[in-house]
């Protein structure tokens, strides 16, 4: 999914519906609870958060994801 954000990302911008609507399919995947609004807070609502996101999902760091 990260390549596709980047892509998107050069193509379109931040603010673009597509790009907005990779972050929000992307959040959906979260699990419910804490480590969802955790993982929203840090990676989606903050503007550069998903360059933050690790290439490797499995570094997510624990409470955001696992």
């Amino acid at each position: 999914m990260y390549p596709t954000l980047r892509t998107t990302f050069a193509k379109y911008g931040r603010k673009s519906e597509e790009f907005e609507e990779l972050l929000n399919l992307l959040a959906g995947l979260a699990p419910i609870g804490a480590k969802r609004n955790n993982f929203i807070r840090r990676y989606i609502k903050n503007a550069d958060g998903w360059r933050q996101l690790p290439a490797n999902p499995d570094q997510i760091p624990y409470g955001f994801w696992w």
